[in-house]
């Protein structure tokens, strides 16, 4: 949600509109590298990256090295919530606390065979025998669940033709049984403690249904009761949407919007429930409803893939229903939250940049001589002569342990990079690198980054891994982040409303915070001490 952007979120939720308009917001300065994962850590901590060590999702150690607010809060004797952070940390959770904590199964899309159906305990009547399916859900190559598909023919309108599938763990229909339709084709099922996946069912027939399954994460709490109590009320913590199924095909645009909408429609409810019921003096809550949509929706240049009018305003009415998932959910929290008494602050770290061509690492190393490929094509990953990791506008790359001169293979790849320029337009896609000194200018060094080479591309380019030939394609992926943190549409945005912040904040400022301020201004809010070297400090506070 960039300060660009605000207009049309704005536009769609009249909730934010109000709040904006009522309180205090402002643009927010992005961390280096722009990214979720170390924008969390830092919103989590006040911390850079190098401090708190979540450089991007490939180098996020898991465990923060750096105290939470929430930490900060519980040592001065305050009671603090987490809902759906991502992060382990170090002091870990607070006293209350909501997480998704391990993958059971990964997602699935899957034509199975249909045959005569045994005998299912309170099943509906069918007009045509009952047929059934079953299909195995696995997570790395291993079996984790079994689900059984009964296909039935409920309308009695003389024509043999299945219009429900029902899907279950031990074929005793009930009111946990996953109910899929031609019309409502979307459904979830439980399949292990406090883990459920998605279904939706994609094509049936007399013979075969195609359906999707998306991954099951399970969920804990910071009591068992808490987790019973969410998944009664609210059901199991749904999957993030699945943006590689949408890019291969098995799922639309509205199906993305479908899975984020109930997800965000989820967090919503438990973060009311656990402000209202629990109380605590600090909530944090993490919705990733602009992640999971933005990237596949951002198509506003003439030059990105598929390009059209019809195809932009298209996507254009995904991003608007965003934001309206976006109001609801602050329709479900706000009325919970006494704006007289406490501050409600909405803070979005980074925003996502046009993307038109995406940079084949696979291809570039083959190029280059640091990666081989196998006789059918693949790459040979076992005998690279280097490692990297990447995400979307950004990349790191290091030599192989006690393989090459650190310094050399530096400046083996910055003279590689330097070169490299883009048969389209014949420009460089390259905007920074940086290694040695220069990354602890920009607070990215660390000892595991200290003999490696920062490379940031160009608004407009994105880093994958394909099996592709090709060094440079066309990007199917519309938004990217990670791009340098002065690019206008990498900028943040934050809003403080409620009387407290009204009362302790200036408002009128000619200084923007910085992401790493918000913290450190919410601790502000709450009376707690901050440290003075962290980074991030309070913001725009009056004397």
């Amino acid at each position: 949600m960039t300060p660009e952007d605000m207009p049309m979120w704005r536009a769609a939720a009249p909730t934010l509109d109000t709040l904006a308009e009522r309180f205090i917001a402002a643009p927010a300065a992005p961390i280096q590298p722009p990214l979720p994962a170390p924008s969390l850590a830092s919103l989590a901590t006040g911390a850079l990256p190098a401090e708190h060590s979540a450089l991007n999702r490939f180098l996020d150690v898991g465990v923060l090295s750096t105290s939470t607010l929430w930490h900060m809060a519980e040592e001065e004797g305050k009671q603090a919530a987490v809902i759906g952070w991502p992060h382990q940390f170090d002091p870990p959770m607070p006293t209350i606390w909501v997480a998704q904590t391990a993958k059971f199964s990964d997602p699935a899309w899957e034509t199975v065979p249909l045959a005569a159906a045994p005998p299912w305990d309170g099943a509906p009547p069918t007009f045509t025998p009952a047929r059934e399916a079953t299909l195995t859900l696995q997570r790395n190559g291993r079996d984790t669940a079994t689900l059984f598909l009964l296909a039935l023919d409920t309308s009695d309108d003389d024509t043999a033709a299945f219009d429900t599938v029902l899907v279950d763990t031990d074929r005793h229909v009930g009111p946990e049984t996953a109910r899929l339709t031609r019309n409502a084709p979307w459904s979830g099922l439980l399949v292990a403690d406090n883990t459920g996946v998605d279904l939706k069912l994609a094509a049936l027939d007399a013979e075969h249904l195609t359906i999707y399954v998306s991954e099951g994460v399970r969920f804990e709490a910071s009591s068992p009761a808490l987790a019973d109590a969410l998944l009664s009320q609210f059901g199991f913590y749904p999957p993030n949407a699945d943006q590689d199924a949408y890019l291969q095909g098995h799922l639309t645009a509205d199906d993305v919007l479908h899975m984020a909408e109930r997800q965000t429609t989820w967090l919503a409810q438990v973060s009311a429930f656990v402000w209202a019921e629990m109380q605590p003096d600090l909530l944090m809550s993490v919705w990733p409803l602009f992640q999971q949509t933005e990237p596949l929706f951002l198509l506003v240049n003439p030059e990105q893939y598929a390009w059209s009018p019809e195809n932009a305003a298209a996507l254009q009415a995904r991003r608007e229903h965003a934001a309206a998932t976006l109001e609801n959910a602050l329709r479900t929290l706000v009325p919970h939250v006494d704006l007289s008494t406490s501050t409600l602050a909405l803070a979005s770290p980074h925003g996502y940049a046009p993307v038109h061509t995406q940079l084949n690492l696979t291809a570039l190393l083959t190029t280059w001589g640091f990666l081989a490929r196998l006789d059918d094509g693949s790459p040979d990953w076992s005998h690279m002569r280097l490692t990297f990791a990447y995400e979307d506008g950004h990349a790191w790359f290091w030599p192989l342990f006690g393989t090459e001169d650190p310094a050399a293979f530096r400046a083996t790849l910055r003279s590689r990079f330097n070169a490299l320029s883009d048969p389209r337009t014949g420009e460089s896609p390259v905007a920074l690198m940086l290694s040695d000194e220069s990354l602890v200018q920009t607070a990215l060094w660390r000892p595991s980054t200290r003999e490696g080479l920062f490379v940031q591309l160009k608004p407009g380019y994105r880093f994958v891994l394909t099996r592709s030939p090709n060094l440079f394609e066309p990007s199917p992926v519309y938004g990217a982040a990670g791009y340098m943190p002065d690019t206008a549409r990498m900028q943040g945005w934050v809003l403080f409303a409620g009387l407290p912040a009204q009362d302790k904040l200036a408002g009128d400022t000619d200084t923007d915070p910085r992401v790493i301020d918000i913290p450190a201004t919410v601790a502000a809010l709450l009376g707690l001490p901050w440290p003075p070297d962290r980074h991030g400090q309070p913001w725009n506070v009056k004397n």
